[in-house]
């Protein structure tokens, strides 16, 4: 795996790894735990790398929570750098999104089926 569950990495998660390394468990065993126990990465934006809550579309073809995508825009505009995607660094032509909506439809279903989960 490239990674594992990107959106596992809060500060929260990581007081966990440590929780359970004092605990005598190994790495590889916390960050199991943690997989189980979180969102799955492909329901996280790659830039917060939270669960999304407003997925879209852009060009590119990836998906990103609204306005994280909007304030990387802004933010490589107010360095007068052209806008890319994140994910590729592929140069956007047109700012537009999309609403993912099914992203959306399963990121809530996550969120139903672990009511007690918070990130």
């Amino acid at each position: 795996k490239k990674y594992v569950g990107r959106c596992k990495h809060e500060i929260g998660s990581i007081r966990g790894i440590t929780e359970s390394l004092g605990r005598g468990q190994t790495v590889a065993d916390a960050l199991a735990k943690l997989q189980e126990d979180g969102p799955p990465h492909e329901l996280c934006c790659p830039i917060t790398f939270e669960l999304m809550t407003d997925p879209v579309v852009i060009e590119s073809g990836h998906t990103y929570e609204r306005a994280a995508i909007a304030q990387h825009w802004e933010t490589q505009q107010a360095q007068g750098i052209l806008s890319t995607c994140p994910n590729t660094n592929q140069q956007i032509y047109s700012k537009r999104v999309y609403p993912s909506m099914l992203v959306r439809s399963q990121c809530q279903e996550w969120r139903e089926q672990h009511p007690d989960w918070h990130p």
